[in-house]
Parts: structure tokens; sequence; C-alpha cells
């Protein structure tokens, strides 16, 4: 039995070998035709002709190439080279602010003039006319008093730093102006606001003059010293030269000369010659001072 199952398959693969037979997938299309061995033997091929591109990837490479844009030819930002600065110097100064508050006589701080002291009379460092006083050949010889025509009565009154003042240092001006100043009436600091710095400059224009503004009370029941002095003239602006603010302590203006507390008025000429003395209107003070520039010679 064994030899005959040899004997057929041997004869089977014979047949092969002589171009028998050639048997096809069932895969392939009825027009392929398959393909045949070196030794013309059967080839069994599938129905999938897979990829048939069998060109090569020509892809190739990036011809990009490099950037061939020209130089930046704009230029970089100019850099600080230091060095110094050549802009001419402010010629300008800053302007100058007169400065005559307490003083009577001398510099202003600017060249100018805060006063001219009377034949007789000397400016002293702290701006007072000195050389006057009580029998000083630069007041009148005419009786002493408080009614026009008379001398008037010398007293003793205090500047803003604490420093004696007497009435008798005006006797070298040409002509004089005291207006006593009581700080709780309202007049009083209307006149002293508004008006008797401009008055003072409009009359000064004729000649020599100096103005007092004379502190009888204070507001609140505050002392007359030198801290009201101070305060007065800061709150006021008070800074006209020939404008000088004194205090009374001692109410003399009203036991010496009968001037009232508030508003009362004294213009005197050349000597101390009292040409007016009484209760405060301006009408009357700028008819005295008139009549005292026409009186005296400057």
């Amino acid at each position: 039995m064994q030899k005959l199952v040899t004997s057929g398959l041997l004869a089977f693969l014979l047949m092969g070998c002589n171009g028998g037979l050639l048997k096809q997938d069932d895969g392939l299309g009825e027009g392929d035709s398959g393909m045949t061995g070196s030794d013309g033997g059967i080839v069994l091929m599938d129905g999938n002709t897979g990829d048939t591109n069998t060109a090569p990837d020509t892809g190739g490479s990036d011809t990009g190439g490099l950037d061939t844009g020209g130089p930046d030819t704009t230029p970089p930002p100019p850099t600080d080279a230091g060095g110094t600065d050549t802009a001419a110097p402010d010629t300008n100064p800053p302007p100058c602010t007169p400065s005559c508050t307490g003083r009577a006589c001398g510099d202003d701080g600017c060249g100018g003039s805060c006063g001219v002291c009377g034949p007789g009379e000397t400016c002293s460092g702290a701006g007072m006319c000195t050389g006057g006083g009580t029998g000083s050949a630069m007041c009148g010889t005419g009786p002493r008093g408080a009614s026009p025509g008379n001398i008037a009565s010398n007293l003793t009154l205090m500047d803003c730093d604490g420093n004696a003042v007497e009435l008798d240092s005006l006797c070298g001006r040409r002509v004089s102006y005291v207006y006593t100043f009581a700080e709780w009436c309202p007049n009083c600091r209307t006149f002293v606001r508004d008006q008797i710095e401009r008055e003072h400059s409009r009359f000064a224009a004729m000649g020599e003059l100096e103005t007092w503004i004379v502190i009888t009370a204070a507001s609140g029941g505050r002392a007359v010293d030198t801290a009201t002095c101070n305060r007065i003239i800061a709150e006021y602006g008070i800074d006209t030269p020939g404008v000088r603010v004194l205090i009374d302590p001692t109410g003399q203006t009203n036991s010496v000369l009968g001037m009232r507390t508030n508003t009362a008025d004294m213009v005197m000429k050349r000597g101390n010659e009292i040409e007016i003395n009484g209760p405060w209107a301006w009408i009357t003070v700028e008819g005295g001072l008139q009549r005292a520039f026409a009186a005296t010679t400057p």
C-alpha cells in the first residue's frame, strides 16, 4: 500500500515538470496570465497586485535657498554722547521784592529806599530815624498840645520788635499822618486793608510823607503786644515804604493827644505842627494832607 501512494505522488510531480498544469489563483483577473518560474513550474499568485507605483520619491530637497536680501541700511538710533551742557546761563535774575516793614529809612533790600530822615536825624541799623526827641531843634518852638496849630505833645509808642518810638521822631518829616487802629472795629479793618497804603502812595508822590498805623486794641481780648503787631502786618500784607505799624500798649495816643481808640486821625507838618486831629473822615484827612504839603517846602 505504501508503495502505491509513493508511486502516485511521484507521477504527479513528474507531470508538473513537463509543463502540463498551470494552476491559477481564483484571485487573478481574467486577462492575467500569471508568471512562470524559470523552470517552467507553477507560480501561485494572489489577486492583490499591491502598489504598482515603483517610481522613487522625487520630492527632492528644499530649494528655498538662503535669504538673499541686501544689508539693513537703517542707521541705529543716536546714543547720548554725554558731554557738557552748552546752553547759555539764565541772565534774568528773579524779581526783587522791597522790604520796608518796620523801617522808616534805609535800604529796602532792592537798591531802593524805605524813606529819608529829616535834617539833623540819622538812620539807625534798624531803619529808624534818630536825633529827634523832646527839645530837639527839629521840632517846632510853639506851645505843645493836641490842637491844630500846636506842636504835638511827645509820647512813646513801640515797634513790632519792642523798641521805643517817640512821636518827636517825626519832627523832621515834611508831612506825617497818624491813624489809630482798633482790630475789633470793622471800619478800621476795611480802611487798613483796602485804602491806607494806596492813599499814602498817592500823597507820597507829592513829597516826603510818613504814615503810622498805631494799634490801640486787639480783637478777642488779646493784649496789644509785639505778637499782635507782627500778626497785623502779616494778615493785612502791609509792606509799603513809609508806612509803619506801631503799638500803643499804654493808651498814650488817647491820654496825651486825645485821639480816640478807633479811627482817629492826626496830620502834622514839619516840626510836628498839628494840621488836623479828630475822628476819622477821609475827606478831612485828604484836605489836611493837601494843606500840609502846600504849606511846606521839600
